[in-house]
């Protein structure tokens, strides 16, 4: 197989950006808010935060899934039941 690759160059004019006001930047807010995604993250995907499996039967970590299935969801819904009539 050959590929033949060609160089290709896009020269653009000048660009101004405008702005309002200026935003300042706030280190601590920036903080928590990556720390937020990242723990929700974690806890919506698992297994890309954990190492790889060796192969192995991880017996404890099978225990702590199935642990998690029958843990009972303290937000559970509570509808009112209406009749039709």
């Amino acid at each position: 197989m050959v590929v033949e690759l060609k160089k290709i160059v896009n020269n653009l004019d000048e660009v101004l950006l405008v702005g309002k006001a200026k935003k300042t930047f706030n280190a601590e807010n920036y903080t928590v808010d990556i720390g937020l995604q990242i723990k929700n993250d974690i806890k919506n995907n698992p297994h890309l935060y954990n190492t790889p499996p060796s192969g192995n039967i991880d017996f404890v970590k099978i225990a702590s899934l199935i642990g998690k299935l029958f843990k009972k969801n303290n937000k559970t819904k509570t509808t009112s039941i209406i009749p039709i009539k």
